[in-house]
């Protein structure tokens, strides 16, 4: 059974005409589940252009030692999501203990638009990177915008195992960024 280590709702930001380029972030998570694959939940579903992710990696750590695979969606390592797509990136077989570090790292080499992002707002047990610029060509973006950290690309990390239980929060801060 498939398992949300991860997750977080992406919301509309198309309006603020925001793009990268020469761009990494990574995501790092305290993973909550034991399994034996990892699959990304990719998302465009608010774009009006292909959104391409030059490279996806996923590194896990466990007692110290490091595994990294490189994701794929339909075989290509360069992910191209269409405009209004969200789809699971191809499954990858890579061990994973409850209270591993799970990294999730995304790069955009060319200039891509960014319609789809969700706020990083606090780390509990996740933290994210960035390394280069997000830029507004359309309006100027909001300052309270310009302080916090935007994930953009994926909305879900998965984990094939047997003994989650799904539990569902709903709110504001407390309850997201995978803090419980």
């Amino acid at each position: 059974k498939w398992n949300a280590a991860w997750g977080i709702a992406m919301s509309d930001f198309s309006k603020y005409g925001l793009s990268a380029k020469n761009h990494v972030q990574r995501l790092d998570i305290t993973n909550n589940i034991s399994g034996s694959a990892v699959r990304l939940h990719f998302n465009n579903r608010h774009g009006e252009k292909h959104l391409v992710l030059s490279s996806v990696a996923i590194q896990t750590e466990h007692n110290g030692k490091k595994q990294v695979a490189t994701a794929t969606l339909r075989g290509d390592t360069r992910i191209t999501l269409e405009p209004g797509e969200a789809v699971y990136s191809d499954e990858l077989a890579l061990p994973l203990y409850a209270g591993d570090s799970l990294g999730v790292r995304l790069k955009i080499d060319e200039e891509m638009p960014l319609a789809n992002l969700t706020l990083y707002l606090y780390p509990g047990l996740t933290r994210l990177e960035s390394d280069g610029e997000i830029r507004s060509h359309a309006t100027e973006l909001p300052e309270t915008l310009k302080q916090v950290g935007m994930i953009y690309g994926i909305y879900r990390v998965e984990v094939l195992g047997n003994q989650a239980k799904e539990i569902a929060f709903f709110g504001d801060s407390i309850t997201q960024m995978g803090f419980w």
